[in-house]
């Protein structure tokens, strides 16, 4: 990691590992940073920052359906009703 951290999440999302928020004991401050590991280059990079520095923080990732992440009659069921012919 670029800071040492306590209390962050932890998520894998596409092979690499991701630590959101916690606690910097370097700095003695709760995190707003965002980092990333890239397994293939060997290294940590900060990815972003958070609005507000959280610690505790409980993380996942979630594969959904297409049909919800897009414009689909299955996630809408009142849309397929609507544009029904009779």
């Amino acid at each position: 990691m670029l800071c040492t951290k306590s209390e962050a999440g932890i998520a894998v999302y596409e092979g690499k590992i991701f630590i959101i928020g916690g606690y910097s004991w370097d700095r003695n401050e709760f995190s707003k940073s965002v980092e990333c590991y890239l397994p293939e280059d060997d290294r940590w990079e900060k990815v972003a920052d958070l609005p507000e520095p959280c610690t505790g923080v409980g993380c996942s990732v979630l594969r959904l359906p297409q049909c919800v992440t897009s414009n689909c009659d299955h996630a809408h069921p009142e849309r397929a009703v609507a544009n029904s012919v009779t």
